[in-house]
């Protein structure tokens, strides 16, 4: 989170400002390559399919009366998304995602000043931990996650929302796409039955 930090503590505040921070890292920017900025677009897209469910459940029934204005936000942003996912006009849709992108960033900021007013200096969670270990070290199982975070077993890593399974298959998904390129592709010859590589 870059321009404000959550105190120490643990709460869902925190945890719906620590996804939308990870939502943040999808957006092209103005510093993206153009040979990147359609990628991120796609992964920008491909977050919120995948996560955007299970946000608004856990912002529309898990948060208090103080976030009464943060949740007609999330609102109004899940109604921009899907304008700029419906959008032909690309000029229209760049604009969207201008407007999307500066409302998750405000949304992202409000939700750690709520956590930073209400929550004291208590340690993250189990749970809050496996999240962050995940996506800082999506190459290691669920076993190392599981133990680095304080679990006693792998399985205590799934949730009754599936939260941790979402992030996980996301981020082998994104790991595949980014291969992608780099993967050798080729037609077997069958009367060989060496690889011609295309």
């Amino acid at each position: 989170m870059t321009d404000q930090k959550p105190k120490r503590g643990a709460s869902n505040y925190r945890i719906i400002a620590s996804f939308l921070d990870g939502w943040l890292q999808c957006f092209p920017t103005d510093k993206s390559p153009l040979s990147k900025q359609k990628i991120q677009s796609e992964q920008q897209k491909f977050w919120f399919a995948s996560l955007a469910s299970s946000l608004s459940i856990r912002i529309s029934h898990q948060c208090g009366p103080e976030a009464s204005a943060q949740k007609r936000q999330w609102k109004e942003i899940c109604n921009l998304q899907e304008q700029y996912e419906h959008e032909q006009n690309p000029d229209r849709a760049a604009n969207l995602l201008i407007e999307i992108k500066e409302q998750v960033e405000q949304l992202r900021d409000s939700f750690v000043r709520i956590h930073n007013r209400h929550y004291g200096p208590t340690e993250m969670t189990k749970f809050e931990k496996a999240l962050a270990l995940k996506q800082q070290h999506p190459d290691w199982d669920d076993k190392d996650v599981a133990k680095e975070a304080g679990f006693a077993h792998p399985n205590s890593l799934y949730d009754k929302a599936g939260i941790y399974k979402k992030v996980s298959k996301m981020l082998k998904d994104s790991a595949i796409r980014k291969a992608l390129p780099t993967i050798i592709r080729g037609v077997k010859n069958k009367e060989t039955g060496e690889i011609d590589i295309r």
